[in-house]
């Protein structure tokens, strides 16, 4: 990891009122932006900021809601927020899939030391804001065609130290 990154395990977690706490045990998978208009319209925002992590290390504390929908590719997703705030929390699949069924999807605004970071793909960009502008350093894809290789690969690229 880069020496100069500001994630330290474990990486405490919160919802904007504190009522709902988490940590992650093990550095993120990847980190990215989504600007599909699910994510558009849950965060009330221009994007989403997304961060994978291992199920296995990832624990929470405090009261959560859940709230189910279905998804693109025929799935469901389970939605986790906040009872007292209504923060938006994580997500997680029920996909079968072998990567996205093992992951939690954490809402970055919940992660502090995320605010350092960049973001390694832009996915949806074809539902972007006109407004949002996409570092050219970053993969963009405008459909949410979502290589989980090629994320998680990008993401560990970017936490590699830096030569001088």
């Amino acid at each position: 990891m880069n020496s100069q990154s500001p994630l330290s395990l474990p990486i405490i977690c919160q919802c904007q009122c504190g009522q709902a706490k988490f940590s992650i045990s093990k550095l993120p998978l990847t980190f990215y932006a989504c600007h599909c208009t699910e994510c558009q319209s849950q965060s009330a925002s221009a994007f989403g900021l997304l961060v994978w992590v291992e199920r296995s290390a990832f624990n929470y504390s405090g009261n959560v809601k859940t709230w189910s929908r279905d998804t693109a590719s025929g799935g469901r997703m389970d939605c986790h927020f906040c009872p007292d705030c209504g923060t938006r929390l994580w997500h997680e699949s029920n996909s079968p899939d072998p990567v996205f069924g093992k992951i939690v999807s954490i809402k970055g605004g919940s992660i502090a030391a995320m605010r350092k970071l960049q973001p390694v793909r832009h996915i949806w960009t074809k539902s972007k804001h006109a407004s949002t502008v996409i570092p050219k350093n970053v993969l963009n894809f405008p459909n949410g065609n979502i290589d989980a290789k090629a994320l998680v690969d990008a993401w560990k690229h970017s936490l590699l130290p830096t030569k001088i």
